[in-house]
């Protein structure tokens, strides 16, 4: 039995002192800050509260105002999801933080707590007006909020490739046809029959022609215009008329909205389609624009799923 006891003797000091071990430590320590990096105190539960009737019906009641119609339920409906929306949106941009790095949100609402008579320094001063909900009932901070914050959830886009600058000067072709254009002499013929006058002008010298002609609001010699606006200015039956090429000798009549007219071609230039490297940056702008949309869109989505709409 002494044997016994001697070995449990000896082994009681190693045992009651483990956790003193400097290497113990370390490695609680070490733990304990890895779980403190997992936890985010921004990554709480979110919520916003859901716009009550009354506020729905001021929304409304805007609506109607600056269009004149009556809204029915449907649009009812969509004038109320837009609000969530934006109320998800305008808190992710205060839970990030974004309104304390923009002077004017900040100025904004300084100037929103002084009206209250809210004290104390500014960081008093803005919790309390956020507190308030003034961010949302201040245009201007609502407006460069949502902007800012669908912006950041958007990220840099960088720029398009090759391929995709490609695929989208293919996708928006229609918009990269240049129109067929002319440059030409026109004498107009409205009084009395226009069409008779205008066709004894034609056999006529070009001083007799000239001077038979009535005057309109158009000069005689036009610059090269493409077919949209010589229709804007004389209407479809003009431009339907106008023969593809040049044409040294007059002709006509041809009708416009004014009568009648005794043309000459001076130069023609048939529709093409102009090239990517010719357009390129305007492809680059609807790009960017189209994958902004979709960016912040999806982060949209992303934070709808975030936030609990209380009612």
């Amino acid at each position: 039995m002494g044997p016994r006891r001697s070995i449990r003797s000896a082994a009681q000091p190693a045992s009651s002192s483990w956790w003193r071990q400097p290497w113990l430590h370390f490695l609680l320590l070490g733990t304990a800050l890895y779980l403190a990096s997992l936890f985010d105190p921004r990554d709480e539960a979110r919520s916003i509260s859901a716009p009550s009737p009354a506020e729905l019906e001021r929304l409304v009641e805007s609506w109607r105002m600056q269009t004149g119609r009556e809204p029915g339920p449907e649009l009812r409906e969509r004038i109320a999801a837009r609000e969530r929306d934006e109320r998800i949106l305008l808190a992710e941009a205060l839970r990030l933080g974004l309104h304390q790095g923009d002077p004017l949100v900040r100025e904004r609402l300084l100037k929103d707590a002084d009206f209250l008579g809210i004290r104390g320094d500014e960081q008093v001063r803005l919790q309390a007006v956020l507190d308030f909900g003034l961010a949302r009932e201040d245009e201007v901070v609502r407006r460069r909020l949502l902007q800012q914050v669908l912006r950041e959830g958007a990220g840099d886009l960088g720029d398009p490739t090759e391929a995709q600058l490609q695929s989208w000067y293919q996708r928006t072709a229609e918009r990269w046809q240049q129109p067929a254009a002319w440059r030409l002499r026109q004498l107009t013929f409205t009084q009395g029959d226009a069409t008779q006058r205008a066709r004894q002008a034609l056999g006529q010298g070009e001083e007799e022609r000239l001077a038979m002609a009535d005057a309109i609001l158009h000069p005689h010699e036009l610059p090269l215009l493409n077919a949209r606006r010589l229709q804007a200015m004389f209407g479809m039956d003009f431009v339907a008329a106008l023969p593809r090429e040049a044409q040294a000798g007059w002709f006509g009549p041809v009708p416009s909205r004014y009568g009648q007219h005794l043309l000459q071609i001076m130069a023609f230039e048939p529709a093409r389609a102009l090239t990517l490297d010719q357009v390129r940056e305007s492809v680059k702008r609807l790009w960017r624009d189209a994958t902004q949309r979709e960016r912040e869109q999806a982060y949209l989505d992303g934070l709808r799923a975030l936030y609990e709409v209380r009612d």
